[in-house]
Formats: structure tokens, C-alpha cells, sequence
């Protein structure tokens, strides 16, 4: 149960980015809600948490100033980061050879898409 709430931070990646500062993007992410939720192992408020914050970041980045492009390639380093852990968990824990080898496989392909997004907003947005 203790990971049932850990593999929902990945959906939750989204909503709980916090763009005020566009050069932090790397930095990860932080939902007192979410880590209480997985502290308690609670998934219901874990996904209650998700929604919440997910009403009050869309506002958050439409106010951002951010381009559509440099918020996107933000957003998905942090999501393909939440993947990538998710995809550690379950190959860790896992028992299915078969989704073990998947989330092997996640693991690489996320990392080498990180690389790419990161290496295009260095080129374009200069950080």
C-alpha cells in the first residue's frame, strides 16, 4: 500500500509544478498534500490533493508570462521525472518480468526525452 500512493506522483506532477520562477523548473516539486497523503498512504486523498492543486496551477500558469513552448518542455521535464520514478518503483518492487522490463525501458527513453527538452530550452530560453 505504501507505494499505491507513490505511483500517483507522476499524475500529480502537472498540477503541482510551480512555475513563479522559470529558472527553478529543475528543481522539482513540492505538495505538502501529496506527501502527506503518501506519508499516510492514503490514496483517495492523494487524488483529492491532485485535483485541487491541479485547479489552482492551471490558473497559476496561464498568469505564469511563460511562452506555450518554454511552459511545455517545463512541464514535461518534471512529468517525464515523476515517470521515471514511478518506473523505479515498479521495477524495484515488481514481480511481472514483463513490467519490470517496461519500466527498464521507460526509465531509458524518459531520461534521453529529459536530455533533449533540456538541451532545447538552453538553446532557446538560455537556462
Amino acid at each position: 500500500m505504501k507505494y499505491t500512493s507513490a505511483l500517483l506522483l507522476p499524475m500529480l506532477l502537472l498540477g503541482a509544478c510551480s512555475t513563479g520562477n522559470r529558472h527553478r523548473s529543475d528543481e522539482g516539486i513540492s505538495s505538502s498534500g501529496l506527501n502527506r497523503s503518501m506519508r499516510d498512504g492514503s490514496t483517495r486523498d492523494a487524488v483529492k490533493d491532485m485535483k485541487e492543486t491541479n485547479v489552482s496551477s492551471r490558473n497559476d500558469l496561464r498568469n505564469s508570462g511563460l511562452k506555450h513552448d518554454e511552459m511545455f518542455i517545463n512541464l514535461m521535464i518534471e512529468h517525464h521525472k515523476g515517470a521515471i520514478m514511478m518506473s523505479e518503483v515498479a521495477y524495484e518492487t515488481g514481480g511481472k518480468p514483463e513490467l519490470r522490463a517496461l519500466a527498464s525501458e521507460i526509465i531509458r527513453k524518459q531520461r534521453l526525452e529529459i536530455e533533449q527538452l533540456q538541451t532545447w530550452r538552453k538553446e532557446w530560453y538560455n537556462y
